[in-house]
């Protein structure tokens, strides 16, 4: 708990100084092996959503496990031709039943372009990248935007948005539906990013749902009162 309030609180600041990312020795971030790490070049972090083993447990949109994987797959094999990046996949701690995206990469020789994250905490593996990609509104989702991060989110209309929600996420992040050619769109968001230098301002959805003025210390005093 100590350390995810201390992590927030950095990214408050820094986001607040409006700082800019600069990736850390991965080696320091996570005692998790690592292939192909260069800090001279870019990191895009996939954080995925977890497999459930096709157990279901609210009244949502998600597909079979089986068509998700594909979708990780083919996401994999895009973030690969779209340049000369570090890629990470963070899996998620939350499955059901095992991810078979590994042997899948091993199998189609992109393993020595990807990095797989089990067990690294997200707060950790993430001061790593320099674009998070994602295609769930997890908790991760506003840990990313507190730390800084540039999110590109994959809307694979799975998901049933609040009117507001998704007004407000657009208003603050990269959202590409995956209806349509969504490889060329997210491969193209990137270029755009590290040869142009994009930016995104998370004010309008970080106000909606946070209290940013907020510190460890003010949590706790809040609470006490």
């Amino acid at each position: 708990m100590g350390e995810s309030l201390t992590t927030v609180t950095v990214g408050l600041d820094r986001l607040r100084a409006g700082a800019e990312h600069i990736p850390l020795d991965p080696a320091s971030v996570t005692g998790e092996a690592h292939v192909g790490s260069d800090l001279d070049r870019p990191t895009i972090m996939y954080v995925s959503a977890g497999l459930h083993g096709h157990n279901r447990t609210g009244p949502h949109f998600w597909k079979d496990d089986i068509t998700y994987h594909e979708h990780q797959f083919e996401l994999a094999r895009t973030l690969v031709a779209a340049g000369d990046y570090d890629i990470v996949f963070k899996l998620s701690p939350k499955r059901g039943s095992g991810n078979p995206i590994e042997d899948r990469l091993a199998d189609a020789s992109l393993d020595d372009r990807i990095d797989i994250v089990r067990d690294t905490p997200f707060s950790r593996a993430v001061e790593r990248a320099d674009v998070v990609v994602m295609d769930r509104p997890t908790t991760v989702f506003l840990e990313s935007m507190l730390l800084n991060k540039y999110i590109v989110c994959l809307d694979l209309g799975w998901f049933r948005w609040f009117e507001d929600t998704r007004r407000l996420v657009e208003d603050s992040v990269t959202v590409i539906e995956t209806d349509g050619a969504w490889q060329q769109a997210l491969t193209a968001e990137l270029r755009d990013v590290f040869e142009t230098g994009g930016e995104q301002s998370y004010v309008s959805l970080i106000n909606e749902y946070c209290r940013p003025e907020y510190t460890p210390n003010a949590l706790w005093q809040t609470l006490a009162d």
